[in-house]
């Protein structure tokens, strides 16, 4: 049904003869408006006046004077026509035609009988009688037949005329009177169209009026057929509460039928619609389902509209959506059943709710059990009857009512009184209603004597956990097992949870409401029965005002009296919660950023980029982070230099820099972007937020622009590329500035000279063979690669195009060269391709170390078991010693190709530097030769720091590495280890960009070239590299850079040129104890276990060791191959398996996927990985994932042991 299609209320249209008959019949049915029925009875007061005053002038024109009666008539008939118009034009003129037809013809009749001339009457009467049959008939038919009752009017009339009529001229009197009822009939044709159009515009107004009232009520009107066979009309309401558009009920009746709930269309719907088909009223309750699966309550209520038969023909309704009210409902019925749980808990005690007229509505406790009452006897019956007869006291029943008033006026109470001999304790609480009312109040009675001991019990407890709640930041909170009674809390506890220690003392935290989820507290508990104790539990919890609260729950099971108690420390995490959940919007934004965002800190590192920065640099997600920001800038040193100032004079006045920027891609592509640089300080650590869009296609079209208009000007005077022209001998005609600068020349020395005189002789033989020829050929050339030799005997690498010039008559005239310097390019393309010569050779290491790593694991393991049952003063010990010596020379070995090969995986731990140096002293000795002398001086106090081990030793070696190279002739390097303490007025600190604190330094020096002040300023840029081409890939100090800023240190380097360089590595002091000294203690100290563990290892001799190693510490080992095998041996298992320990990289089935499927079957199953790979290769895995348990290979006895324990003793996820 269309939105402007007229809403149909109306009956069946009826022949139009038994709407005359009606009208002829029941008069007063015409007008049903009070106020048009006034008026109609003025004018037909009207019309009987005139009637009157007609019958006057006819008597006096027959007694008296005949002409002047004849005015007199004739002004009369004048009226009565004025009369019977006015009637017509305000809506009456079927009430005047009417009254004519009724009373006129008297008139008439009366007339003819006085003997006087009836033609004036007789046309007044036909004009009635026109206005009547004309409206009545409304066609060419009804004028045919108006016409036919005129003339026989007219044969009765003059039948009835005496014989002694005077002259009367009939037939013009005929005449005029067809002539006036056809005028008169075809003006009421007129006039009852014009009424037709009012009566529709008023229907349509009124209709309007409606579709407004329907569109903008919150409930659903509708208009249907019987048994909704077509849908006529719904409101837009509709869309909201049935959830689909409102054209599909007008397109599809069935779509109502549908959309109500199975259960409820059979049982509700169709007798329903039954009703409404037999002119029943309805008033139902149903669901419906909308499309997206959520279920709504409907509220409906119709009823029908009949005929005059009685048959129905519409049903109209208003459907309203009462789901909230379900809802609540059902949410009484839980308060009542909370209300009840809650009574059963307050031992020796009443508990009811009292309604506003201070009746009892519901009543519980364990005190009527004392007295064998029923308490549903008490429902209904008055509060004061209770109390009054109870006790016989009416000064407490005046004192219990006047508590009972003022809580229902909003105030809680709490008071004592003396009955029968027993001291109570009366406290009472409002109770809310969803409109915020207080319709009843919640009243506990208590015995006092519970109450008095649980402040003895309170003493007990203040003096038995005085101390921890004084000195605990943390809220704790004293409960009992059972139920929940609240023995004490601390400080803490009541600021958190807004509450008095008075407020809780001697409550359930069900009486307090606590927990925002009821569901909470079981789960809470059987969780501790099941663990003894619970750490970091999170759960909602609910303030005294109402406020919700995240909290972390750790609490410990004691008992006390002979009971179980709870002892919790609560934490609020709300603010934390909140945090998280904005930075992850933040998150969410930047990564979807259209623009290119990039954190950069104050050394210039990049610390984040979105998906679009690296996009628009061609690097991959992540790759960027850790990198100098250099590494996407294309500016030479100076300007990079004035940039940054640039930046940072804006910043300190605007706080923000605006401009363009010069960068370059992955490839090598430079481009330009429109940059947005703002400061942010996160804690104390100071960052630069850069907003960047690519603007390299505009700026390309704005140079192409400056190139056309500036021409040679621009590419001779402000190029930065080489260019010279030559003639058709071959002879330079002019060079560029850039030419002249690059190449060492001044400009007379080269204008007239060949210009292949500048060419090695290498390229002089190329240009000769093969570039002149085809420029020649072609008119221009592409990149050619060639060599220039400058004036100081430099060679640089070039590529040339050129185009010849030709004048009128085609002959070569002149040619314009261009020569681009991609000496620097062709540098890194040779660093990149030993880069990747590198990263293949670190591939094979990688894979050979994996192979050892498992030998020497069942080597080291078996040695290690051999050594434990054997005497000391075994002959085999020694031996066996020296086998465990090897082994562990082998490891140290193959953990320094792992540096090599960069595999190693990074796991920072606190450690001694002087240890490290030791370790590395026989590498660094094989890697400098033995022309240089090597000198270790180590301080004996050494603080410890945490840093990985692997790591560190990869920036000695580098260190060591670069020393060897700067001493070609020999030398001295020199390592060292101090304690240094850096003050917040040292320049040292300020200049290293590091807090003032305790640090350990580690300096390696050497006796060799030194560096000059511009290589000290780019020694840390990655592929940065004074040695020669093919012999240094610049990532060496690059990397020892990105390792100490990792670790939160700094560097500094010492040089000058012939006097050798210092490096000092400055790393934060640890505080942490040092976790290897715990492996020194006996095998006897080691952990042992009873649980079952599934250990899955393919390399035989591994899997044979491991197995007997936790056999020996008292565990149940099920040891499998492979994969497959495990799962066999899993589903075999009658008892639960308390740890797999897998390997992660196996045939078929690797090992992450075992723990997946394995977890499917015991979801609380604990994981240890354990492998030898690398960590590119662990990583693929997910196995390095925060979180997760891990192994590296080879691994000790003691390390396996204790890894396990700690493993197995962390709580199983709930």
């Amino acid at each position: 049904m269309d939105k402007n299609q007229p809403l149909n209320f109306t009956q069946p249209r009826h022949p139009r003869w038994l709407v005359v008959w009606q009208w002829l019949t029941h008069p007063s049915g015409l007008i049903q408006d009070v106020a048009l029925r006034r008026k109609a009875a003025m004018l037909s007061g009207l019309l009987l006046l005139i009637f009157a005053l007609e019958m006057a002038s006819i008597i006096f024109r027959a007694f008296f004077f005949p002409d002047v009666q004849m005015a007199f008539r004739q002004v009369i008939i004048v009226l009565l026509l004025a009369s019977i118009y006015l009637l017509s034009r305000t809506r009456h003129y079927q009430i005047a035609a009417g009254l004519t037809v009724f009373f006129y013809p008297v008139t008439v009749f009366t007339v003819v009988l006085s003997g006087a001339s009836p033609i004036p009457e007789l046309a007044l009467m036909g004009l009635m009688i026109a206005l009547f049959v004309g409206n009545l008939l409304l066609a060419l038919p009804g004028l045919v037949a108006l016409g036919v009752f005129n003339v026989v009017g007219m044969i009765i009339v003059v039948w009835l005329v005496p014989e002694n009529f005077p002259h009367i001229n009939f037939v013009p009197a005929i005449v005029l009177f067809n002539t006036i009822a056809a005028i008169l009939a075809i003006v009421s044709r007129r006039l009852q169209q014009n009424i037709e159009q009012d009566r529709l515009a008023t229907l349509q107004e009124s209709e309007e009026r409606f579709r407004q009232l329907a569109e903008n009520i919150e409930e659903v009107f509708w208009i249907v057929t019987p048994w909704v066979t077509t849908i006529e009309y719904v409101s837009p309401t509709i869309e909201k509460v049935w959830g689909r558009p409102a054209s599909e009920f007008y397109e599809n009746a069935d779509t109502y039928l549908q959309s109500i709930h199975p259960d409820d269309r059979e049982t509700v719907v169709k007798p329903r619609l039954k009703q409404q088909a037999l002119g029943e009223p309805t008033l139902h309750e149903y669901r419906i389902v909308r499309p997206d699966g959520t279920i709504r309550w409907i509220w409906d209520r119709g009823f029908s509209l009949k005929d005059e038969s009685g048959q129905v023909y519409r049903v109209m309704g208003i459907a309203e959506d009462i789901t909230e009210r379900k809802q609540a409902e059902q949410q009484l019925r839980d308060n009542e059943k909370l209300l009840r749980a809650l009574a059963e808990q307050f031992p020796r005690a009443y508990l009811s709710v009292i309604n506003a007229d201070l009746t009892i509505g519901f009543t519980s406790g364990q005190e009527f059990e004392r007295y064998q009452f029923d308490p549903k006897l008490f429902v209904g019956l008055q509060v004061r009857d209770i109390v009054f007869d109870t006790y016989g006291d009416e000064e407490a029943v005046e004192t219990i009512i006047t508590a009972y008033n003022r809580t229902f006026a909003g105030q809680e109470q709490y008071f004592e009184l003396s009955l029968g001999g027993e001291h109570l304790l009366f406290e009472t609480r409002p109770l809310v209603n969803e409109q915020g009312d207080i319709h009843q109040i919640l009243a506990v009675v208590q015995n006092l004597t519970e109450r008095k001991q649980a402040e003895t019990a309170l003493r007990q407890s203040e003096e038995r956990f005085s101390k921890v709640f004084s000195t605990n930041p943390n809220g704790l909170v004293l409960t009992r097992l059972q139920d929940g009674y609240i023995i004490d809390v601390n400080a803490s506890a009541e600021q958190l949870l807004g509450y008095s220690r008075a407020e809780m003392i001697g409550h359930s935290t069900l009486w307090l409401n606590l927990y925002a989820n009821l569901d909470d507290r079981p789960k809470l508990v059987k969780q501790l029965q099941l663990h003894g104790s619970l750490r970091d539990y999170e759960l909602l919890a609910r303030k005294k005002s109402g406020e919700l609260l995240t909290l972390t729950v750790s609490i410990e099971l004691i008992e006390l009296d002979g009971e179980p108690h709870m002892i919790s420390a609560i934490r609020d995490i709300t603010e934390q919660k909140k945090v998280e959940a904005q930075l992850a919007y933040h998150a969410y934004i930047m990564e979807n950023l259209a623009e290119g965002l990039n954190y950069v800190d104050d050394q210039g590192i990049i610390r984040f980029t979105n998906p679009a920065f690296d996009a628009m640099f061609g690097y991959k997600r992540g790759e960027l982070i850790g990198q100098q920001i250099s590494i996407v800038n294309d500016l030479p040193p100076a300007e990079s230099q004035k940039f940054v100032a640039d930046v940072l004079a804006k910043l300190q006045t605007k706080n923000v820099w605006e401009g363009e920027v010069r960068n370059r891609k992955k490839d090598g592509t430079s481009f330009v972007t429109q940059a947005k640089i703002q400061a942010l300080t996160l804690g104390e650590q100071s960052y630069w937020v850069t907003f960047q869009e690519d603007i390299t296609e505009r700026k390309q079209a704005e140079e192409a622009l400056r190139a056309s208009e500036a021409r040679y000007r621009a590419l001779y005077n402000h190029s930065p590329v080489m260019m010279h022209s030559f003639d058709a001998e071959g002879r330079l005609v002019s060079v560029s500035d850039y030419w002249l600068e690059m190449m060492g020349y001044d400009r007379e020395e080269v204008i007239g000279q060949p210009a292949t005189n500048y060419l090695t002789e290498e390229a002089q033989r190329y240009a000769l063979q093969v570039a002149i020829p085809e420029f020649k050929k072609t008119g221009h050339v592409k990149e050619i690669p060639l060599q220039f030799a400058k004036k100081n005997g430099e060679v640089i690498d070039v590529l040339l195009s050129a185009v010849a010039e030709y004048d009128k008559d085609g002959n070569f005239e002149r040619s314009m060269a261009v020569l681009i310097d991609v000496t620097e390019r062709n540098q890194l393309e040779a660093q990149l391709r030993q880069a990747q010569k590198m990263e293949a050779v670190g591939q094979l290491t990688a894979g050979i170390a994996h192979d050892f790593n498992n030998l020497l694991t069942a080597i080291n393991g078996f040695a290690e078991l051999t050594q434990l049952a054997l005497t000391p003063n075994d002959p085999l010990a020694t031996n066996i010693g020296k086998i465990l010596h090897s082994g562990q020379l082998a490891t140290n070995l193959i953990s320094q190709l792992m540096i090599f090969s960069h595999k190693q995986i990074i796991e920072p731990q606190v450690l001694n530097l002087n240890e490290v140096v030791n370790q590395t002293d026989k590498l660094l000795r094989r890697i400098i030769g033995e022309h240089i002398d090597l000198k270790t001086t180590v301080s004996p106090t050494l603080w410890s720091v945490k840093v990985d081990h692997t790591q560190l030793e990869q920036v000695i070696v580098n260190l060591a590495v670069n020393a060897r190279d700067a001493m070609p002739e020999g030398g001295q390097l020199i390592i060292e280890t101090a304690n240094i303490a850096l003050d917040a007025n040292a320049d040292r600190a300020d200049h290293l960009q590091m807090a003032p604190g305790e640090y350990v330094l580690i300096s390696v020096s050497d006796t060799g070239v030194g560096m000059s002040q511009t290589v000290q300023s780019r020694i840390f840029e990655p592929f940065f590299t004074t040695k020669e081409r093919g012999r240094g890939t610049g990532l060496g100090l690059a990397t020892v850079y990105g390792i100490v800023k990792q670790n939160s240190g700094g560097i500094q380097v010492y040089s000058k040129v012939g006097q050798g360089t210092t490096f000092k590595i400055y790393l934060p002091r640890t505080e942490e104890p040092d976790p290897h000294q715990a492996f020194a203690m006996d095998v006897a100290d080691l952990p042992t276990g009873s649980e079952t563990i599934l250990l899955v290892e393919d390399d035989e001799g591994v899997r044979g060791l491991v197995s007997r190693i936790l056999e020996m510490q008292g565990y149940t080992v099920l040891a499998a191959g492979n994969g497959q095998e495990a799962l066999q041996l899993a589903a075999q298992c009658k008892d639960a398996i308390d740890l797999l320990l897998t390997d992660v990289v196996m045939p078929g089935i690797h090992g992450r996927a075992l723990a997946e499927q394995l977890g499917q079957r015991q979801s609380n199953l604990k994981v240890l990985y354990m492998s030898g790979y690398s960590d590119e290769e662990i990583a693929q895995h997910g196995v390095l994932n925060h979180g997760v348990a891990f192994l590296q290979k080879p691994f000790k006895f003691s390390a396996l042991t204790y890894k396990i324990r700690q493993v197995l003793d962390v709580p199983a996820p709930s």
